[in-house]
């Protein structure tokens, strides 16, 4: 039985670096810990949220992080894996877990294609690269026989929107997609997205572990994988941790109401101090100016007025279209020709009769 424990884009530095690691080490590392035995610990890319001085907070709690995991993979006889993830994210900076290679065997870091193997079991690394001839794809996809695992950091097809073609001509990057993996005997694990999915029943991609963020409601954590050997059945599970909640709420129905109930009624929706809550408007009132400017100085309480303009500039919009079906719905009519139509639409024009379709015709054959 082979076992895997898988996460990605952890970004320390998007919010507190103490913070991000403190939640990975109660809720990760402590139960991964309590595991008798794995063979993998993988770290799929975006380790960093982008380019850090090294003696930046980020660089430092990412660097403990890391050490912790080394050193109970070293203790369990597991193999950690770290992947480059994006170069606006990662930008080369993985490059100072190297030491951890010359002092601790069990520790790979990856900035190329390639097979890490441990305990029999090959697992096949895929960074987020640019300009990799697809030669070198070939060769490690379907000509390097079969292996039981993948991660990657990446696109896949179909993910995300722009990535309907797969390709491995990584001119910019390769999109990925199941058929390249007919070699796999298990899952194929990915990070870049940060929602938790999976795609064509065997490509996962793991989410990153906690939310910074709006528009990220959705469960966050990390992975374990279990693939049987012999019969090569596998089963992912899903390990949530707990993060900081990003709520959005409209709240058009109360503006009824006076302006202190919703203010108390918005207090009430952030249940702890780490909360989030953006409250969307899609309605004009006065109150929401005053919301506005009560809310002003709480910075995880928003107030987005926002949709009070989209659904103005949606209204002008229908207006218009409304106003073209009514007055020009002879344009797509089969039952006129050209000429029918352009002589309704020069008197319409002019707001009365203009000119008849024999008179524009016999215009035509005089000028003819």
């Amino acid at each position: 039985m082979m076992i895997s424990i898988n996460i990605s884009d952890l970004h320390f530095g998007a919010f507190d670096p103490k913070r991000q690691y403190n939640m990975l080490k109660e809720q990760c590392l402590n139960k991964v810990s309590q595991i008798e035995r794995f063979d993998f610990f993988c770290i799929q890319g975006d380790i960093f949220e982008r380019r850090y001085l090294t003696n930046n907070d980020a660089v430092f709690y990412a660097s403990l992080f890391v050490q912790d995991v080394a050193n109970m993979c070293l203790q369990k006889d597991a193999m950690l894996i770290i992947i480059s993830g994006t170069s606006g994210h990662d930008a080369d900076q993985i490059k100072i877990f190297y030491p951890l290679m010359t002092s601790n065997p069990n520790v790979r870091v990856m900035e190329t294609v390639g097979f890490v193997e441990h305990h029999g079991y090959r697992v096949l690394c895929i960074p987020e690269l640019h300009n990799v001839p697809v030669e070198v794809y070939n060769k490690h996809l379907f000509e390097s026989g079969i292996y039981q695992m993948c991660i990657f950091h990446g696109f896949v097809k179909g993910a995300v929107y722009g990535c309907d073609e797969a390709t491995l001509d990584s001119e910019k990057h390769p999109i990925l997609d199941l058929k390249y993996f007919y070699n796999c005997m298990g899952p194929i694990m990915g990070g870049h997205v940060h929602t938790s999915t999976c795609l064509r029943q065997h490509m996962y991609y793991t989410g990153c572990p906690y939310r910074w963020e709006f528009g990220q409601e959705e469960a966050k954590g990390f992975m374990i994988v279990l693939l049987d050997t012999q019969s090569y059945r596998y089963y992912v599970h899903f390990n949530p941790m707990t993060s900081d909640r990003y709520d959005t709420y409209n709240l058009d129905h109360m503006l009824d109401e006076p302006v202190e109930v919703i203010a108390d009624f918005i207090k009430g929706l952030q249940a702890d101090s780490n909360d989030h809550v953006k409250i969307r408007f899609s309605k004009e009132s006065p109150k929401i100016a005053v919301l506005k400017d009560y809310f002003r100085y709480t910075t995880k309480i928003q107030i987005d007025a926002n949709d009070v303009q989209f659904m103005k500039d949606t209204t002008e919009v229908q207006d218009i279209s409304n106003k073209f079906a009514e007055n020009f719905a002879f344009l797509s009519d089969p039952g006129l020709n050209e000429y029918e139509k352009l002589v309704m639409f020069m008197n319409q024009q002019e707001g009365n009769q203009f000119i008849t379709v024999p008179q524009f015709m016999s215009i035509l054959t005089e000028s003819l």
